[in-house]
């Protein structure tokens, strides 16, 4: 059996881990919506669809689970176009 401290140590690090996944998509998303904000892809929908493609593959690679990803994908394109609006 462990003991309390041993206990208190593994969620602190798991937490760590698993909020780094996280913040390593936000850059890397970040990133990409700024590379491709060089075109109007708000207007563009083949830059639309890039940018899709790109946001999909990237969350797929981070093992983000694929019946989630529509609604994320979804979710990072409409924030990204506030942005873009709130920027103008």
């Amino acid at each position: 059996m462990t003991s309390a401290a041993g206990n208190s140590a593994s969620p602190s690090e798991s937490d760590r881990q698993a909020n780094s996944v996280p913040r390593s998509i936000a850059r890397e998303l970040t990133q990409i919506v700024r590379n491709d904000a060089m075109t109007d892809w708000r207007v563009k929908e083949t830059m639309r669809a890039k940018l899709r493609t790109r946001i999909k593959r990237l969350l797929l690679q981070k093992g983000w689970p694929p019946d989630q990803e529509p609604a994320a994908t979804a979710l990072i394109i409409e924030q990204a176009e506030a942005r873009a609006e709130a920027a103008e």
